[in-house]
């Protein structure tokens, strides 16, 4: 029976055999290979995690992160997302603080059948934990004004934790009081912080408490003023600051805080100069800033900026010689006048006014209806547009009327014009 089998399977029927099954595996792979190829994916930013550090030592600086790549079938690796992929180093080992180099392990799905990390190594140091405790300083950031009466923190000591080699560094701890930028009361919560013997922060540690309230305490009194406006302005041909006598500010006064002391001295707060060159008619000029740089350090105002009211004098103008006309005189009666010039004095914009002349204006004595004899009348006047009439002098004149032709100085009512707005 042995026999007939070793004659049925002959040396060369088994190596038919075996180029089958070799045909199969390949032919097997090839389409393992085409229906799920192996592909490669990287994963970026991967957390390096610390395991079984010992609880008396931490890390010093943290770790870095690292890129890990993976290789597998595509049905694996395609869906894998980065947190399959975790990186660590294990310190179960290490019980002494110190630097070295460690080796870094990385997990992947099952079914990847290859992973590479980079870095394979990072340098660590590891420092033992230490606790100290401070008295906690104040730090005010000016020289205290006397209006405070007290700072207060809500508590007197604190502490830092952290590497034994930046505790080490710390020579105080301080809690920073914010003066320059408050003028009353106040309550706020503050971070404490650690500084090294230079003065500078040391970072890295754990401050507790993490905050303290502090209370500053101001005096409160307070004391109302009349506010002064103040132009630039021209005295004498020069620019000069001045006082604005004829100006008027809303409010009117203002409301000062600070110390008894520092009131004591203030009696009107100025605003800054205002340029009124451009101003050709009376009006308001908004938001003014106060001049807060006049006031004691130690004072505050209530109201930083008023709004002001300034008068504009028009321009004036006197233009003497300027002659009278007669007006309804009876052409067979003689009139004469005590004066034949009168003074006209006129307000109006500078431009107009500059270029009127005694001709431009015509001054009225009106005699209409009036008999022999004497009398005296009113002068009226007649002023171009864009002029105004103020006054004139004489504003009456003595007149004498008598029989006679003389027909000198006289109008008719039809030369005077339609307009007669500016008569007196």
């Amino acid at each position: 029976m042995g026999y007939r089998f070793r004659r049925l399977i002959s040396p060369a029927t088994l190596v038919r055999m075996a180029i089958s099954v070799i045909l199969a595996l390949v032919i097997w792979g090839f389409i393992v290979w085409e229906t799920n190829p192996e592909i490669t994916r990287e994963f970026q930013n991967i957390a390096i995690t610390a395991e079984n550090v010992q609880a008396d030592m931490l890390i010093v600086g943290g770790l870095p992160s690292a890129s890990v790549t993976v290789k597998g079938p595509q049905d694996v690796v395609e869906d894998m997302v980065p947190s399959d992929v975790t990186a660590s180093i294990d310190f179960d080992d290490v019980d002494e603080p110190g630097t070295d180099e460690y080796e870094v392990s990385v997990d992947a799905p099952s079914g990847v059948r290859e992973v590479i990390i980079e870095p394979e190594t990072v340098e660590v140091e590891l420092d033992l934990i230490v606790t100290k405790t401070f008295q906690i300083a104040l730090q005010e950031d000016e020289t205290r004004p006397p209006s405070v009466t007290s700072i207060d923190a809500s508590t007197e000591v604190g502490s830092i934790q952290g590497p034994q080699e930046l505790v080490d560094q710390v020579a105080a701890l301080v809690l920073p009081v914010d003066l320059a930028n408050h003028r009353e009361s106040y309550s706020e919560r503050v971070e404490l912080i650690p500084l090294s013997a230079t003065g500078a922060p040391v970072v890295g540690l754990e401050v507790s408490p993490a905050t303290v309230e502090l209370n500053v305490t101001f005096e409160s009194t307070s004391k109302d003023v009349p506010v002064v406006v103040k132009c630039a302005c021209i005295v004498d041909g020069l620019l000069a600051e001045t006082v604005l006598t004829d100006a008027a500010a809303i409010p009117s006064t203002v409301r000062l805080n600070g110390p008894s002391s520092g009131l004591a001295g203030v009696e009107s707060v100025e605003t800054i100069a205002i340029d009124i060159s451009q101003l050709n008619q009376s009006g308001w000029i908004l938001d003014v800033a106060l001049d807060t740089d006049t006031l004691p350090g130690s004072v505050n105002l209530s109201d930083q900026t008023v709004d002001v009211w300034v008068p504009v004098a028009p321009s004036r103008i006197e233009l003497t010689g300027v002659t009278l006309q007669v007006l309804g005189a009876d052409p067979a009666l003689d009139v004469s006048l005590a004066t034949e010039t009168v003074a006209v004095t006129l307000t109006g914009d500078a431009d107009v006014l500059a270029d009127l002349e005694a001709e431009d204006v015509l001054a009225i004595v009106d005699v209409t209806d009036l008999a022999t004899g004497s009398y005296t009348v009113d002068v009226e006047v007649v002023v171009p547009a864009g002029a105004s009439y103020e006054s004139v002098d004489p504003d009456a004149v003595r007149v004498t009327i008598a029989p006679g032709t003389s027909t000198a100085n006289r109008l008719r009512l039809q030369d005077i014009g339609p307009d007669e707005d500016g008569v007196r």
